[in-house]
C-alpha cells in the first residue's frame, strides 16, 4: 500500500510524533523524536545516546512552546530541528543541547538525576526502502541509513557513515490514548533507554546488533 507524501505532515485534530533511530553493530546508537500538539501549542522532544563503556545520555522536554509547525524545537538549553527534505526519502535530524549522563537507564523511571553534558548532533537520514504501515493505530515506519556526527563534551566526535537507521511517524486523535507501539520490532530484553511520557507511561527500548526494538 502506497503512503502518500502528505502523510509526512501534521494531521488535523491529532497529536503527531516523529521518531528516528540509528546504530553501529556492536557499538553505539541513538534514538530521538518529537511530538506536536497544535491544540495546546506545545512540542515534546526526546533524545538518547548509548555507547559501550559510557554513561547513557538522555534528554526529555515536554513543555516546549510551539513557535512553528515545521519541527523546530527551542527550549531552555535546547535547540533541535527535524526537517523533511523529501517525503519518504530524506530528513535532517539535528540538535544542540545539554543531556543528562546516567549510569542506569531504570533511573529514568523516576526523576533521572545525573551529570549534565553538552551534546550536539548533525545527521542526515536517507530511506533505503518504502514506508510500512504500523500494526497499531495510524502511522508507518521505514528503514534507512544515517550520515553525520554526534559530539559529546569530553569525548572524541563520533562519525556516522551510512550506518543503519530507522524512523516512524504516528498520530492519534486528540483526547484518545496514545498507541503503545512505536515500532514493529519488539524484545523482552533489559532496557537500554527509557523515556517517561506526560501520560505517566514508559517507552522502553533495547539496542542490539540488529538495531532498536521496543521492550514489551
Amino acid at each position: 500500500m502506497d503512503i502518500e507524501p502528505v502523510e509526512e505532515s501534521l494531521h488535523e485534530g491529532c497529536i503527531d510524533e516523529w521518531w528516528f533511530g540509528w546504530w553501529v553493530p556492536g557499538g553505539a546508537g541513538g534514538i530521538c523524536g518529537h511530538r506536536s500538539d497544535p491544540v495546546r501549542r506545545l512540542l515534546g522532544y526526546w533524545w538518547a545516546w548509548v555507547a559501550p563503556g559510557e554513561k547513557l545520555l538522555h534528554i526529555a522536554d515536554w513543555e516546549i512552546p510551539m513557535r512553528t509547525t515545521d519541527g523546530l524545537m527551542k527550549g531552555e538549553l535546547l535547540w533541535a530541528e527535524h526537517v523533511c527534505e523529501f517525503p519518504h526519502e530524506q530528513w535532517t535530524v539535528s540538535n544542540e543541547s545539554r543531556a543528562t549522563a546516567i549510569d542506569d537507564p531504570t533511573d529514568l523511571k523516576g526523576l533521572g538525576y545525573g551529570m549534565p553534558r553538552a551534546i550536539a548532533s548533525d545527521l542526515e537520514w536517507y530511506a533505503v526502502s518504502p514506508s510500512v504501515l504500523l500494526d497499531e493505530g495510524q502511522g508507518y515506519e521505514q528503514s534507512g541509513v544515517v550520515h553525520g556526527v554526534v559530539e559529546v563534551e569530553g569525548r572524541s566526535p563520533f562519525g556516522l557513515d551510512e550506518v543503519s537507521a530507522w524512523r516512524c511517524h504516528r498520530w492519534w486523535t486528540k483526547g484518545s490514548d496514545a498507541p503503545k507501539m512505536v515500532m514493529l520490532r519488539t524484545s523482552d530484553r533489559e532496557a537500554d533507554v527509557i523515556f517517561q511520557t506526560p501520560e505517566a507511561s514508559l517507552w522502553t527500548f533495547n539496542l542490539d546488533e540488529y538495531g532498536w526494538s521496543q521492550v514489551m
